[in-house]
Parts: C-alpha cells; sequence; structure tokens
C-alpha cells in the first residue's frame, strides 16, 4: 500500500523542514510531496491522488482554508490538516469549517509520526472509496471546534498541565456547561458536584474530559430531513457513559493497572460515536436495520443495511480527529470474540460490550453471545454479569 501526502508552505525554510522531517522518518509506506503555494499544489492534484494535506494557514494569492475547501471538493477522502504560527479568533472560526486538525508551527516530528500511523490505520479499515468520501463530506457533521483542536495539539505536549488544558477548555463556555453537565452524571463516580473544568480534569484526567467535549460537540449534528431519529441523542450519550461505568468497575474488579485501566475506560466511553452519527443522518435505515437485526447494532448487519458499521465510523472519526492509535485499536476489537486478537484490555471491553447491551435490551448474555465465542470468555461474561448489573 503506497500512501501520499502533501506539505504546503510559502516559507522556503518550513519546506526545508518539512523535508528533513520526512527524510528522517524515512518511511517506504509514503510518497511526499511540496508546493510553496496553493496554486502550485492544485496543479500537481491534477496528477496525484492524495491521502495527507498539511497546509500553511496565511498564503499568498490563495490562503489555507480557501486551499482546503478546494481539496476537500478534489479529494475529499484525504486527512486535511492546517498549521499556524499565530491564529486569530476569525481566523480560528474559519479553519474549524473545512479542517480535521489544527497544529501551531514548527511542526513536531511525534506529532507528523502520528499523523501518517493515523493515516496508515485508517486505510486499513474495511472502508470502501465510497464509504471514506461519504464521511468527510457528510454535510451535517460537525468537525470539532478550534477549542478542540487546541486540546489535541496540546496533549501532545506530555509537560503541558491540569491547569493549563483546564484554561483551554474554559475559553469555551457552550462547551464548559456541557461537559460538566456530562460529568455530574452518576456514571463517573465523582463524589460531590463539580464546578470547573480544573476540577473535570483533575479528577477525571485529560483524556476522558477531551472525549466529553466530543460528545457534547456531536450534539450538533443536524438531522436527517427523512424523519426523526430513533434515539435521542441524550439516550445514546447515556449508553456511553453506562459503557464507561461498566468498563471501569470490570476493571477494578479484574485489577487491571491504572495505565491500561485508564485506556479501556476511554475506549469504553467513545467506541460507539459511530451509532450517534448514523442515528441522526440516517434513521430511515437505522429503523429497516432496528427490525431486522439479530443483535443489537452488529456491525455485520449494519454494513449490509447503513452501508457502513458504527464501529468503523466510531475508529474512523477518532482518527481523523486525533486520537491515539492504541485507542483505535481498542475500538476496532470492542466487538471482537475471538482469543486471536484478545489481550486484557480487548477482553474486558468485549464483556463491556455485551453487558452493556444485555443491559439495555433486556437479554441474558446466553442469548447474546455468538456460538463461535471463545468458551471460557463465554463462561466469564456469564460468571461476572452481575458485577453490570449491580452498578447501574
Amino acid at each position: 500500500m503506497s500512501l501520499t501526502a502533501l506539505f504546503v508552505d510559502d516559507s522556503a525554510l518550513q519546506l526545508s523542514l518539512y523535508k528533513k522531517l520526512t527524510n528522517h522518518l524515512g518511511s517506504s509506506q509514503w510518497e511526499f510531496f511540496f508546493a510553496d503555494d496553493a496554486l502550485d499544489a492544485l496543479e500537481l492534484l491534477h496528477f496525484v491522488t492524495v491521502d495527507l494535506v498539511i497546509t500553511d494557514l496565511e498564503m499568498p494569492f490563495i490562503n489555507g482554508v480557501h486551499f482546503l475547501d478546494m481539496v476537500a471538493e478534489k479529494e475529499p477522502a484525504a486527512l486535511r490538516c492546517i498549521l499556524s504560527a499565530a491564529c486569530s479568533k476569525e481566523d480560528s472560526l474559519s479553519t474549524v469549517r473545512i479542517t480535521h486538525q489544527y497544529f501551531h508551527k514548527p511542526l513536531d516530528i511525534r506529532v507528523l509520526e502520528h499523523i501518517l500511523a493515523v493515516v496508515v490505520r485508517l486505510r486499513e479499515l474495511p472502508l470502501d472509496q465510497h464509504a471514506r468520501r461519504w464521511v468527510h463530506v457528510l454535510p451535517s457533521l460537525p468537525i470539532p471546534s478550534q477549542t478542540f483542536n487546541e486540546l489535541v495539539t496540546h496533549l501532545s505536549d506530555r509537560h503541558n498541565s491540569v491547569k493549563s488544558v483546564a484554561a483551554i477548555i474554559a475559553r469555551d463556555p457552550a462547551a464548559t456547561a456541557s461537559i460538566l453537565k456530562l460529568v455530574n452524571t452518576p456514571f463517573f463516580g465523582c463524589t460531590g458536584t463539580i464546578f470547573s473544568p480544573l476540577q473535570a480534569v483533575a479528577l477525571l484526567g485529560i483524556d476522558i474530559v477531551r472525549s466529553l467535549y466530543l460528545l457534547s460537540y456531536l450534539r450538533k449534528i443536524k438531522p436527517s430531513s427523512c424523519g426523526e431519529p430513533p434515539y435521542s441523542f441524550s439516550a445514546l450519550a447515556e449508553r456511553s457513559f453506562m459503557a464507561y461505568g461498566i468498563a471501569k468497575r470490570l476493571c477494578i474488579h479484574k485489577r487491571i493497572p491504572l495505565e491500561e485501566r485508564e485506556r479501556v475506560c476511554l475506549a469504553a466511553l467513545v467506541m460507539d460515536i459511530g451509532i450517534i452519527v448514523i442515528n441522526a443522518l440516517y434513521p430511515r435505515e437505522v429503523r429497516q436495520y432496528l427490525t431486522t437485526a439479530t443483535v443489537p447494532f452488529s456491525t455485520g448487519e449494519e454494513r449490509g443495511i447503513v452501508g457502513v458499521s458504527h464501529q468503523d465510523l466510531s475508529q474512523y472519526l477518532l482518527g481523523i480527529w486525533g486520537f491515539e492509535i492504541s485507542l483505535i485499536e481498542l475500538v476496532e476489537k470492542h466487538h471482537c470474540h475471538g482469543t486471536a486478537c484478545m489481550n486484557e484490555g480487548r477482553r474486558i471491553l468485549y464483556m463491556t460490550t455485551v453487558h452493556l447491551d444485555c443491559i439495555l435490551y433486556d437479554m441474558e448474555p446466553q442469548e447474546y453471545l455468538p456460538a463461535s465465542c471463545d468458551k471460557d470468555l463465554a463462561e466469564e461474561i456469564c460468571l461476572l454479569y452481575s458485577y453490570s448489573t449491580d452498578m447501574l
């Protein structure tokens, strides 16, 4: 598999830096192209199909936002990133509409390496070209705001403090109110009321709060004109919170180390964001699917009726919005029940999925589990099912 990246910047120094970074990475999977303005880049796009575009914001003739508008029209499946040395409030608002990820200059080699790895990972998903284009041109799907992009950029530097991350969130009053409302639900197990982003980040961790921000942003999806969505946003958000709570209890019960526990709980929280999108934009197909599905939100049956599974869509959205590869890989396996793909984290995530669906759809694990499920795993799921029912 050969992938193509295009770097666009009117600064010769910046282009030289890009060339040094890409030479240092030395990936055989990638072919890199460079252009010193948007006009040259557009000319190049007549001959080259690109998977990734990284462009400067402020350029002569055509700025980065207008350039990415044209890229989105010509190459809708490409990941679109913008860099800027300084970004005004007006620039921030304009980039939100068309940009998947936003970064401050200079681009760190670790960030570039992560972006390239994400694109490789996303190309391995079982999505055909139609589905990839569908994801990128959804007219009603909100691209995360400047605040979210700042959080992603900020988290690439491990030296940043909880206080500085909380300060970024606090600059968005609507998001702050929404996050505090979500944090104060019983599923997160916080004692007392959380009144500030600083408290939320300190108690739950940066990644969980960032994911809550993403969930609150998905509320803005404009429903399809094909009828009312089968599920309300609140019901689907609560599903995610329940998954987080179940995963946390299972991790504690099985004495999973803290770092792995945080990763599994985060995966449980975001593994079903694809359902939120599909529910809002394709209500008619979801209704049809729900009347015929043998198991709730079965990925195979979803693909057959909706055209894409929520699992694939969740992974894809997490990828283009800058989440870690290790998290995307966990989300990929949350419906996996074979021993070949199981480590302890994936095992717990599958248990969480089964427990959650059994609670929501009033089923017993024996009814839910496929015949192909690993015998030891099935026995453990049935044994631990009481833990998930007791906690809610």
